[in-house]
Parts: structure tokens; C-alpha cells; sequence
């Protein structure tokens, strides 16, 4: 369609925009009763989004919140992501005090896990995801949590 290549022109990657307008947008609009032009989605909007998911600024999880705001809003959702502070904790620099005070705290999930209790990971990646109120980066957090418990 139109709104799709007019997306993909504005720079949005034309994977995600294809699923974002078949999945998402179309979901809301069955779900409203409305078609495209009845709401304040653009194409530019859409499409900034979609580069905030693509460049990590915001987590898959989070986009949803922005993509009901940028559809019922005529918001720029760069904008509005840091207005709101829903940006994703992608720096280790950041993140690596806050591991390593779970992993302080947490010498039995270390254990458990150097014994091969692969379980261990996920509580340590909760409570950090806990810590941090959703927004660190799940694969930065891996990244960083492996190297962490490697050295103790």
C-alpha cells in the first residue's frame, strides 16, 4: 500500500514495517472499527519507531507502548520515548554496577548455575530487569551477567 512504501521511504526497515501495518495496525484498526486515514499514524511516525526498535533505543516490548500513543496521538515518537524515560539501559557502564550488585547478593544462583542449573540465568536476568524497571537490555544484560560470573 501507500502508507507501507511511504514508511519504507521515510527510512523504516521494510520487514518491520510490513509486520508492524499487517500485525499491530490493522489489529487496532479491526479492533476500533477505523481505517488508516481515521487515525494519527504517519508514515514518518511509524517509521521513527521502527528505527528506535532497530537501533535499540527502545525494546520490542516497549514499542507497543509507543505505538499506541503514536497512533491515537500525532506524537513523534523519538520525542516522546525520552519525555517519558522509556529508553532502553543499553550501556554496560550502566549496567555492569547494577549486575554486579545482584550477582552480590545472589551467590546461590551463581552456584546453581556453575552446576549447570541453566534456570539460574533467568532469576539473576529478572531481578536485574526488576532493578532496572524493564529497561535494561536483555542481551546486553547476557552479555555482561556470563562475563561476570565467569570471573567469580
Amino acid at each position: 500500500s501507500d502508507f507501507f512504501e511511504a514508511t519504507v521511504a521515510q527510512g523504516a526497515d521494510a520487514k518491520q514495517a510490513s509486520n508492524w501495518l499487517m500485525g499491530e495496525v490493522s489489529g487496532f484498526l479491526n479492533a476500533q472499527h477505523v481505517e488508516l486515514g481515521q487515525v494519527a499514524l504517519t508514515p514518518a511516525h511509524l517509521a521513527g519507531m521502527i528505527k528506535l526498535i532497530g537501533d535499540g533505543t527502545i525494546s520490542s516490548k516497549m514499542a507497543k507502548k509507543v505505538f499506541k500513543e503514536i497512533i491515537q496521538h500525532d506524537t513523534d515518537p523519538d520525542k516522546w520515548v525520552h519525555e517519558k524515560g522509556l529508553i532502553q539501559l543499553s550501556d554496560p557502564a550502566k549496567l555492569t554496577p547494577i549486575i554486579d550488585e545482584i550477582l552480590d547478593n545472589n551467590q546461590q544462583s551463581i552456584d546453581d548455575f556453575k552446576a549447570g542449573k541453566d534456570r539460574a540465568i533467568g532469576f539473576l536476568v529478572g531481578q536485574i530487569m526488576k532493578q532496572t524497571h524493564g529497561q535494561a537490555n536483555p542481551k546486553v544484560v547476557n552479555q555482561i551477567l556470563m562475563a561476570e560470573i565467569k570471573q567469580r
